[in-house]
């Protein structure tokens, strides 16, 4: 459901759940990492993960929260809580600057990693050293990036709690990396479920998520269309919404406008603007009125500027 490929989400399962550890020996492209690094260039040594750790972070809200989910993925494999310290100076080039090091080990830096700043926000540099691990990227949404990569790290490619040491750089090939829910077939997915893979898309980077949907929307100006137990409600979309933005992902809406109208045209008040049983006619204006309405609903609550009509499958029109 979450990617595309039934290989691919076999091996984003088995990353996040954990699976495996690098072998001693082992190569830069045998590191379980999705999606893997446009560059990672492995070095000797290793630094352990050991009690007295602490993550040094800028005062930024979103680079405080990258922070904290690392602190929880270190306490998960290790049982080791690691302190959060914001008391650091910004570089002075700006950048985002997440330190993993042990509490005795707090010296700044003498020299920042190398950003390719023409890669945009996303883009990120890890460097995991024998003293510690470095996190730098133009903005906060590729620090974030950088904390997931590190998770995959101590999850998937450690020993011992041992992680080994490398200098990643990295950058998104694509603008737009997402995936989709079908909310209507089947069991409604609750607020918590959806969560979830918000949760788990932004692990492996993905940066939006859309749900397909039909009919289930609690609609006030269509009350009648959406199912009493299983509708998403305006409050929870809008929870959402705000939930997926810790998380940098973008939640796009989704209504179908054309075909698979036919839990819509089942009711007597709109079963006279049926192409077919299943199409809405496309030749009348009061069809533009209703999608007019459902799209006021959730557009509103939206925050990206894309909305997906899905006119598709219109078998029977004409």
């Amino acid at each position: 459901m979450l990617l595309a490929g039934e290989g691919l989400s076999l091996a984003l399962i088995f990353l996040l759940v954990g699976g495996g550890v690098r072998a001693e020996g082992s190569t830069a492209r045998e590191l379980r990492l999705i999606p893997y690094p446009k560059s990672v260039r492995l070095d000797k040594g290793s630094f352990r993960l050991k009690s007295r750790l602490c993550v040094i972070v800028g005062k930024d809200p979103a680079d405080k929260f990258a922070a904290e989910e690392l602190c929880r993925e270190i306490l998960a494999r290790t049982g080791i809580e690691p302190g959060i310290s914001d008391d650091v100076p910004s570089p002075a080039d700006g950048a985002h600057t997440l330190h993993l090091r042990v509490a005795g080990m707090l010296q700044q830096p003498t020299e920042l990693l190398p950003l390719n700043r023409e890669k945009g926000g996303e883009a990120y540099a890890l460097q995991v050293s024998p003293s510690g691990v470095m996190i730098q990227s133009p903005g906060s949404q590729g620090l974030f990036y950088g904390v997931q990569t590190l998770k995959q790290l101590i999850r998937a490619n450690g020993a011992e709690h041992a992680i080994p040491c490398l200098v990643i750089e990295d950058w998104p090939s694509l603008r737009y990396r997402g995936f989709q829910d079908d909310i209507t077939r089947g069991p409604s997915p609750l607020l918590e479920t959806l969560k979830r893979e918000i949760r788990l898309g932004a692990e492996v980077k993905q940066n939006f998520f859309t749900y397909y949907m039909e009919h289930q929307f609690a609609f006030a100006k269509h009350p009648e269309i959406g199912p009493k137990n299983g509708s998403l409600t305006p409050e929870e979309l809008k929870e959402l919404v705000s939930y997926a933005e810790r998380y940098h992902v973008e939640i796009i809406g989704n209504q179908q406008s054309f075909g698979h109208f036919e839990d819509i045209l089942k009711h007597g008040r709109y079963a006279h603007l049926g192409e077919t049983p299943s199409l809405l006619c496309p030749t009348m204006e009061e069809s533009y009125e209703l999608l007019d309405d459902l799209y006021s609903e959730q557009v509103p609550l939206l925050k990206s500027p894309l909305f997906n009509v899905c006119c598709d499958e219109t078998w029977g029109l004409g």
